[in-house]
């Protein structure tokens, strides 16, 4: 079931899974917690619910996904130390700004 801010009024769709829902930008209006809700939730219980309790077979529950490749993330190159008086490191760090990653 979704709702959704309708030219009416507050619909609510119910639709077959799977499905995509897409979400505008003020959906969500996070509150920030005060101490006395911080301190409360300390002890509240959690509830724990089985699967087989709610009747859904758990093989329906997976996700109906394949992975059909994977690249490892390249490894990262070493930096580069410059030492020296300040005017002429900057001159070298603002020439490779320029010519090598065209920043400038």
């Amino acid at each position: 079931v979704v709702k959704r801010q309708g030219d009416s009024g507050q619909e609510m769709i119910e639709l077959p899974t799977p499905c995509a829902v897409t979400c505008s930008n003020d959906m969500n209006d996070p509150r920030i917690p005060n101490l006395k809700g911080i301190m409360a939730s300390k002890r509240k219980p959690i509830d724990q619910v089985e699967i087989s309790s709610l009747g859904i077979d758990e093989a329906e529950l997976q996700a109906d996904t394949k992975v059909t490749s994977y690249e490892e993330k390249p490894a990262r190159q070493a930096g580069k130390k410059y030492e020296g008086e300040a005017e002429e490191v900057a001159r070298e760090v603002a020439q490779l700004l320029d010519t090598e990653a065209n920043v400038l």
